[in-house]
């Protein structure tokens, strides 16, 4: 009964992306995935640009955390939704292939689940390499394809996930869009981006890659 509660709380949440994101960065392993992406990448007083950034719950707490933080989403929806969460971000409605800002203006460039859903992601790099500083860092967060059913019961035991939880990671992990890492890895090196490294996240399932503009 509660594994059906559960499918039937993530099917109502799925009518509504901006609760969907928000009650998904409430999960531990979620935020925690996060804390453990930009903990090596971000210093306090950055300037911090992140695209993709749905309902915007991360960069808000990008912001308490003391950086001058700015995002970006395509979905008006989000972005609306995101604006009432503060005015400490500024939030803007925009492509993640033409970023409304100048060159060279954030020290560090975030995507979380972006770079595997759009339809050009080189363009995308390219468009995040543009508007970070000389010396900045570029940084994406993707779900890799090597990851399987096996790992993913592996993690849920580890980590003793229950009910919503439970159903959240085997959801993303199933129905989310997966990508090669390696083919990620050459798409930064044509991009130009130097010191390239990867990060394996949420016991392998996630994969972060940041480069070096």
């Amino acid at each position: 009964m509660n594994k059906l509660l559960s499918y039937l709380q993530l099917l109502w949440l799925l009518k509504s992306p901006p609760a969907l994101f928000s009650r998904l960065f409430g999960l531990p392993w979620y935020r925690n995935t996060l804390d453990q992406w930009v903990a090596p990448i971000l210093t306090p007083n950055d300037i911090v640009l992140e695209v993709g950034c749905a309902g915007g719950d991360f960069a808000c707490l990008l912001a308490e955390q003391g950086m001058n933080v700015s995002a970006v989403d395509r979905s008006l929806q989000m972005i609306a939704k995101a604006k009432q969460k503060t005015i400490s971000v500024k939030f803007h409605q925009a492509d993640a292939a033409q970023l409304p800002f100048p060159d060279q203006q954030f020290d560090v460039v975030l995507a979380a689940s972006l770079i595997n859903v759009v339809d050009n992601p080189i363009a995308v790099l390219n468009e995040m390499k543009r508007v970070c500083t000389k010396g900045g860092t570029v940084s994406v967060l993707v779900p890799t394809q090597t990851f399987s059913d096996t790992d993913a019961k592996r993690y849920i035991a580890t980590e003793k996930l229950t009910g919503f939880s439970t159903t959240a990671f085997i959801t993303w992990h199933r129905l989310g869009r997966k990508m090669d890492i390696e083919v990620l890895i050459r798409q930064f090196k044509n991009c130009g981006f130097t010191n390239i490294m990867t990060n394996n996240l949420l016991g392998g399932m996630i994969v972060s890659i940041s480069g070096q503009v």
